[in-house]
């Protein structure tokens, strides 16, 4: 699986979090040590989840769920995680 121009296919561990974030999003605290982790860098630089900053609007389209101080997942988060197929209204 390649993932923002990245060759490297998604152990276990990366879907794990991504799975964790899920629809609804997650914050630091709530992810633990899976926030300061490798795989959760490669998420990060891969597109797959993005940061919705507190004082900030929100990072964008093709984001799921979240709120203001969360982690979310793009698109191609949700789809990397297996997760329903998910259309924004």
């Amino acid at each position: 699986m390649a993932y923002g121009g990245g060759a490297e296919a998604l152990t276990d561990r990366h879907r794990a979090i991504l799975r964790a974030i899920g629809p609804y999003g997650a914050d630091e605290p709530a992810l633990g040590a899976e926030a300061r982790s490798r795989e959760f860098d490669d998420l990060t630089h891969h597109g797959l989840v993005v940061f919705w900053h507190p004082l900030g609007g929100r990072p964008g389209s093709g984001i799921l769920g979240g709120a203001p101080g969360s982690w979310c997942l793009t698109l191609a988060g949700a789809e990397a995680a297996g997760l329903p197929a998910l259309r924004l209204a």
